[in-house]
């Protein structure tokens, strides 16, 4: 079973652009990607929209940063990572930036957005490990997953800047042992960093967004989706 975090996976800050960090220097007015072309169609759902029907997601125009927690990582944890987000930038024209390592705690409430360790701008998205004695929300999950959405000029100016991927780290601890447990719990990293992303779950189990999937290989619906949310505009107020 794979969850978000907290009850709403993240909630939406209007505020103002002065109240944000600034524009960062690797925010363009272009795609840093080319864009994918939606040549699938399949089940696939979208945490939020916008009111003109636009899903909400991650500024294509900018890399997205990332960092790894490595305390209880089981092992090849950071290639699972590295290769679920190399499947998910192909099928999205998303790009991923390896910030690398942190000690950033796992939050048991709201991650912070902004923090002083990684200076005056939105933080990169956490991967880390930890286990229900630290995170409740764990119980009986394979992982979590947070977005944080603004919404500076109005709701048509909503989109993600940050976020955090929690693995159950007794969960995933025991893959080698399982049939095919690279594959499985590098689907269940996929899963959630396509939450984070944008996407919802739906109940095709052949999708990797599907509930209680365990495929690590994108399916149509999953593609088509991950196409949608690499359309998203470039923004220049944050």
């Amino acid at each position: 079973m794979i969850a978000c975090f907290l009850a709403a996976c993240g909630t939406t800050s209007t505020g103002r652009p002065g109240d944000f960090p600034p524009l960062p220097s690797d925010a363009g007015d272009d795609r840093a990607a080319p864009p994918v072309a939606v040549t699938t169609k399949g089940p696939h759902k979208f945490k939020h929209s916008t009111p003109s029907g636009r899903p909400v997601s991650f500024d294509p125009c900018r890399p997205i940063h990332y960092v790894i927690n490595t305390a209880n990582m089981p092992d090849k944890g950071a290639d699972m990572v590295r290769e679920a987000l190399d499947q998910i930038s192909q099928a999205s024209g998303f790009t991923f930036t390896d910030d690398g390592t942190t000690e950033e705690a796992v939050p048991t409430g709201e991650r912070p957005p902004v923090q002083e360790r990684y200076g005056d701008k939105w933080a990169p998205i956490m991967f880390a490990w930890a286990d229900q004695a630290k995170v409740p929300a764990l119980a009986g999950s394979g992982g979590l997953g947070v977005n944080y959405p603004i919404s500076p000029s109005g709701p048509e100016s909503e989109r993600y800047t940050t976020g955090m991927v929690v693995l159950n780290f007794r969960y995933f601890a025991d893959w080698q042992t399982r049939r095919n447990g690279y594959q499985v719990t590098r689907a269940s990293v996929m899963h959630l960093t396509m939450l984070v992303l944008g996407l919802d779950d739906v109940g095709d189990r052949r999708e990797v967004m599907g509930r209680s999937s365990t495929s690590d290989k994108l399916g149509p619906g999953d593609r088509q989706g991950l196409a949608m949310l690499g359309a998203s505009p470039c923004y220049s107020d944050t």
